[in-house]
C-alpha cells in the first residue's frame, strides 16, 4: 500500500534514508556517512518539500502487523524547468527513492514512482526528473524499466 508521510514515519523514513546513503557510498566514497548527515539533509529536504509542493509517498508492506514501512519516495512536485537554457515549463524531482531490499522485486518501486508521477501530474508538472550515480547498475535498470531515459551526463574528474 502507497499512502502520504506522516509525522510518526519520521523514524522510519530516517532509518530509510541512512540505508540509502550507505548504500550509495559503495559507488561514491565521497558520500558522508549517514550517521554525519542524514538530519541535516532531512531537515533540508522538507524545507524543500514546502517550497516546492512536495510531497513524501510511503510504502506500507501489505499484510504486517504492526505496519512496516518498506519503502519511500520524496519529490519536489513543482519546479521551473531551466528556463535560462530550454522552454519554460514545470517539472516534478524525485529527491530520493528507496524500496529496502526484503520488499524488492514486489511492485513496491514501480507504485511509489507511480504516485509520484500522479501527484506531479496534480501539481501541473509535465515531467519527472531525477539523478542517479552512474555505477548504480540496480536503480538505473529499474528507471529505464519505468520509462526514464537520460537527460544530463555529469562528468567529474579528479585533480
Amino acid at each position: 500500500m502507497i499512502r502520504e508521510y506522516k509525522d510518526s514515519d519520521f523514524e522510519a523514513l530516517h532509518r530509510c534514508f541512512c540505508l540509502l546513503q550507505d548504500y550509495e557510498r559503495d559507488f561514491e566514497p565521497l558520500r558522508l556517512p549517514a550517521d554525519q548527515m542524514a538530519d541535516a539533509y532531512l531537515k533540508n529536504i522538507f524545507e524543500k518539500i514546502e517550497r516546492y509542493k512536495g510531497k513524501i509517498f510511503i510504502a506500507v508492506a501489505d499484510d504486517v502487523e504492526p505496519e512496516e514501512i518498506a519503502g519511500y519516495i520524496s519529490l519536489l512536485g513543482r519546479m521551473e524547468f531551466d528556463s535560462d537554457l530550454n522552454y519554460t515549463a514545470w517539472i516534478a524531482y524525485v529527491t530520493d527513492l528507496i524500496v529496502l531490499p526484503e520488499h524488492r522485486k514486489g511492485g513496491t518501486g514501480q507504485k511509489l514512482i507511480k504516485a509520484a508521477e500522479d501527484y506531479a501530474r496534480e501539481q501541473g508538472s509535465s515531467a519527472l526528473f531525477l539523478n542517479v550515480l552512474a555505477e548504480n547498475k540496480l536503480a538505473r535498470t529499474f528507471y529505464e524499466k519505468e520509462g526514464f531515459k537520460e537527460y544530463d551526463l555529469r562528468l567529474r574528474k579528479e585533480l
